[in-house]
Protein backbone atom coordinates (compact mmCIF):
# COMPACT_ATOMS: atom_id res chain seq x y z
CA UNK A 1 0.00 0.00 0.00
CA UNK A 2 1.26 3.16 -0.98
CA UNK A 3 1.31 6.03 1.35
CA UNK A 4 0.26 9.51 0.21
CA UNK A 5 3.03 12.02 0.14
CA UNK A 6 1.35 14.68 0.76
CA UNK A 7 -0.26 14.01 3.87
CA UNK A 8 3.58 14.07 5.28
CA UNK A 9 4.91 17.27 7.29
CA UNK A 10 8.63 18.51 7.02
CA UNK A 11 10.39 19.81 3.49
CA UNK A 12 10.32 17.74 0.51
CA UNK A 13 13.68 15.92 0.99
CA UNK A 14 12.91 15.26 4.57
CA UNK A 15 9.73 13.49 4.23
CA UNK A 16 11.87 11.07 1.25
CA UNK A 17 14.40 10.68 4.39
CA UNK A 18 11.50 9.66 6.87
CA UNK A 19 9.58 7.13 4.35
CA UNK A 20 13.21 5.48 3.67
CA UNK A 21 13.71 5.32 6.70
CA UNK A 22 10.34 3.89 8.10
CA UNK A 23 10.79 1.35 6.20
CA UNK A 24 13.91 0.88 7.13
CA UNK A 25 15.94 1.33 3.90
CA UNK A 26 19.50 2.34 4.09
CA UNK A 27 21.14 5.06 1.21
CA UNK A 28 22.97 2.31 -0.17
CA UNK A 29 20.69 -0.32 -0.41
CA UNK A 30 18.05 2.20 -2.03
CA UNK A 31 21.41 3.10 -4.47
CA UNK A 32 21.21 -0.44 -5.26
CA UNK A 33 17.60 -1.26 -6.35
CA UNK A 34 17.03 2.09 -8.16
CA UNK A 35 20.23 2.41 -10.06
CA UNK A 36 20.12 6.32 -8.99
CA UNK A 37 23.73 7.37 -7.42
CA UNK A 38 23.83 7.78 -3.47
CA UNK A 39 25.01 11.39 -4.07
CA UNK A 40 21.79 11.99 -5.99
CA UNK A 41 19.85 10.37 -3.14
CA UNK A 42 20.96 12.40 -1.11
CA UNK A 43 20.79 15.33 -2.84
CA UNK A 44 16.91 14.74 -2.85
CA UNK A 45 16.59 14.38 0.91
CA UNK A 46 19.01 17.53 1.53
CA UNK A 47 16.74 19.31 -0.83
CA UNK A 48 19.98 20.61 -3.18
CA UNK A 49 17.76 20.00 -6.63
CA UNK A 50 20.64 21.94 -8.68
CA UNK A 51 22.92 18.97 -7.81
CA UNK A 52 20.03 16.65 -10.19
CA UNK A 53 20.27 16.45 -13.83
CA UNK A 54 17.37 18.11 -14.02
CA UNK A 55 13.98 17.62 -16.46
CA UNK A 56 12.82 14.53 -16.79
CA UNK A 57 15.62 12.53 -15.01
CA UNK A 58 15.26 14.33 -11.48
CA UNK A 59 11.25 13.24 -11.93
CA UNK A 60 11.95 9.61 -12.90
CA UNK A 61 14.34 9.77 -9.65
CA UNK A 62 11.45 10.75 -7.51
CA UNK A 63 9.18 8.47 -8.93
CA UNK A 64 11.21 5.55 -8.72
CA UNK A 65 12.41 6.34 -4.98
CA UNK A 66 9.15 6.95 -3.84
CA UNK A 67 7.98 3.61 -5.70
CA UNK A 68 11.18 1.68 -3.57
CA UNK A 69 9.83 3.44 -0.28
CA UNK A 70 6.16 2.94 -0.44
CA UNK A 71 5.13 6.36 -1.60
CA UNK A 72 2.63 7.16 -4.67
CA UNK A 73 5.32 8.10 -7.42
CA UNK A 74 2.69 10.57 -8.97
CA UNK A 75 1.32 13.15 -6.01
CA UNK A 76 5.25 12.58 -4.58
CA UNK A 77 6.03 14.18 -8.10
CA UNK A 78 3.47 16.79 -7.79
CA UNK A 79 4.91 17.71 -4.40
CA UNK A 80 8.04 18.59 -5.84
CA UNK A 81 6.75 20.10 -8.54
CA UNK A 82 5.13 22.45 -6.01
CA UNK A 83 7.90 22.60 -3.45
CA UNK A 84 10.38 23.92 -5.59
CA UNK A 85 7.96 25.89 -8.13
CA UNK A 86 9.54 23.79 -11.34
CA UNK A 87 7.50 25.76 -14.37
CA UNK A 88 5.50 23.16 -16.06
CA UNK A 89 6.50 24.94 -19.52
CA UNK A 90 9.99 24.02 -18.52
CA UNK A 91 9.58 20.70 -18.00
CA UNK A 92 8.12 19.85 -20.82
CA UNK A 93 10.43 21.63 -23.22
CA UNK A 94 13.01 19.21 -21.58
CA UNK A 95 10.30 16.31 -22.46
CA UNK A 96 11.21 17.84 -26.20
CA UNK A 97 14.88 17.98 -25.70
CA UNK A 98 14.80 14.47 -24.85
CA UNK A 99 12.92 13.40 -28.37
CA UNK A 100 15.15 15.23 -30.72
CA UNK A 101 17.68 13.75 -29.13
CA UNK A 102 16.18 10.85 -29.17
CA UNK A 103 15.60 11.09 -33.51
CA UNK A 104 19.45 11.95 -33.67
CA UNK A 105 20.13 8.71 -31.59
CA UNK A 106 17.72 6.70 -33.51
CA UNK A 107 19.09 7.98 -36.71
CA UNK A 108 22.63 7.35 -35.54
CA UNK A 109 21.03 3.64 -35.03
CA UNK A 110 20.06 3.05 -38.02
CA UNK A 111 23.22 4.41 -39.96
CA UNK A 112 25.04 1.75 -37.43
CA UNK A 113 23.03 -1.24 -38.27
CA UNK A 114 23.26 -0.71 -42.16
CA UNK A 115 26.75 -0.93 -41.74
CA UNK A 116 26.62 -3.85 -39.13
CA UNK A 117 24.67 -5.85 -42.09
CA UNK A 118 27.30 -4.47 -44.75
CA UNK A 119 29.97 -6.17 -42.35
CA UNK A 120 28.30 -9.29 -41.83
CA UNK A 121 27.84 -9.61 -45.95
CA UNK A 122 30.94 -8.85 -46.89
CA UNK A 123 32.43 -11.06 -44.39
CA UNK A 124 30.25 -13.75 -45.52
CA UNK A 125 31.08 -13.19 -49.25
CA UNK A 126 34.74 -13.09 -48.61
CA UNK A 127 34.30 -16.57 -46.86
CA UNK A 128 32.60 -17.80 -49.77
CA UNK A 129 34.94 -16.76 -52.35
CA UNK A 130 37.89 -18.22 -50.05
CA UNK A 131 36.17 -21.40 -49.65
CA UNK A 132 35.42 -21.22 -53.42
CA UNK A 133 38.87 -20.67 -53.99
CA UNK A 134 40.36 -23.58 -52.05
CA UNK A 135 37.74 -25.95 -53.12
CA UNK A 136 38.50 -25.17 -57.01
CA UNK A 137 42.14 -25.47 -56.63
CA UNK A 138 42.11 -28.45 -54.82
CA UNK A 139 40.05 -30.11 -57.53
CA UNK A 140 42.23 -29.43 -60.12
CA UNK A 141 44.97 -30.35 -58.27
CA UNK A 142 43.03 -33.81 -58.57
CA UNK A 143 42.48 -33.46 -62.17
CA UNK A 144 46.18 -32.92 -62.66
CA UNK A 145 47.90 -35.83 -60.37
CA UNK A 146 49.00 -39.14 -62.52
CA UNK A 147 47.76 -42.21 -61.21
CA UNK A 148 50.41 -45.19 -61.83
CA UNK A 149 49.46 -47.93 -63.57
CA UNK A 150 50.17 -51.34 -62.89
CA UNK A 151 53.00 -52.96 -64.29
CA UNK A 152 52.40 -56.58 -65.20
CA UNK A 153 55.16 -58.63 -66.22
CA UNK A 154 54.73 -61.04 -69.03
CA UNK A 155 57.50 -63.96 -69.58
CA UNK A 156 58.75 -64.30 -73.17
Amino acid sequence: MQASFVSQRGDFGSRLRSARLARGISLRDLSATTKIGIGSLEALERNEIASLPGGIFTRGFIRTYAVEVGLDPESTVRAFLASFSVDAEVDLSADADVQEGDSAFEHRQQIARVWFQLTVFSVLAIGLIAYLAIAGSSASAAKDTVTPLRVTTTDR
